[in-house]
């Protein structure tokens, strides 16, 4: 057996004391290590490290923190053929703004009653979204709303209506695409946007709840963002049971 086999099943023998989707610190991480390697130099604590992510035996969340277990990354898989047409025009008219396009109906993979109804929602930098807006209504024939309140919301109610809202400032966001960050989209949920339409409030505990249990989510990027959207508190309220200590 290879030294870095011997050293990775020694390290995990010292996992097994954690249980699933706890979380570990790193520098108890880092000390398990040296006290089961020997390891001492930062060097080889970081390979062995690398090692148990990539295996899939722990989850790096943050720089501080990592969980047993393994976690994904949120990222989109399906996206309607509405959301392709948007995106495409956004991207040939306006590649540069700064762009995140979501669907209600993303919410379908946690909710018990399923969402019929689909709307784009698209969020732009404050600047742009009437150059949006009046992009979108020239070159595509979709019903484009911008800037709706909820009377207006509802009068236009049409499956794959396109929302254009103002983007805040520094909101999570994945680069290089127009995809929304799971840390984005708790968040938002405990706001005023439109998409907290699209869900009960009696659903949201089981929502957050599943969400963690599935996703690596970044509660320092999460909650830097609800400060942002002055919902801090309601959000930590909602997420505390799953914070590191």
């Amino acid at each position: 057996m290879f030294v870095k086999d011997v050293v990775h099943m020694k390290t995990l023998l010292g996992l097994s004391k954690y249980k699933m989707n706890s979380y570990i610190k790193r520098e108890e991480l880092v000390k398990m290590i040296k006290e089961e390697s020997n390891y001492m130099n930062e060097s080889s604590i970081r390979w062995t490290i690398y090692d148990l992510v990539h295996s899939k035996q722990i989850t790096k969340i943050d720089s501080k923190h990592f969980i047993k277990g393994y976690l994904h990354t949120y990222k989109v898989v399906r996206c309607s053929e509405q959301r392709k047409e948007v995106e495409n025009k956004i991207k040939q008219y306006y590649p540069y703004i700064d762009t995140i396009i979501y669907e209600s109906n993303l919410l379908n993979e946690w909710v018990n009653h399923q969402i019929s109804k689909n709307v784009v929602f698209v969020q732009v930098e404050k600047d742009f979204t009437d150059y949006i807006y009046r992009m979108l209504k020239e070159k595509t024939k979709l019903n484009i709303l911008l800037k709706p309140d909820k009377k207006e919301f509802y009068l236009n109610d049409e499956n794959n209506s396109v929302v254009i809202t103002n983007l805040i400032t520094q909101s999570p966001k994945v680069k290089n695409t127009y995809n929304i960050k799971i840390e984005k989209l708790i968040v938002d949920l405990y706001s005023k946007d439109l998409i907290t339409e699209f869900i009960s409030m009696n659903e949201y505990e089981s929502v957050i709840e599943q969400i963690y249990r599935s996703y690596v989510v970044n509660s320092k990027t999460l909650l830097g963002y609800a400060k942002r959207r002055n919902v801090e508190d309601k959000v930590f309220q909602a997420i505390k049971d799953y914070l590191p200590d």
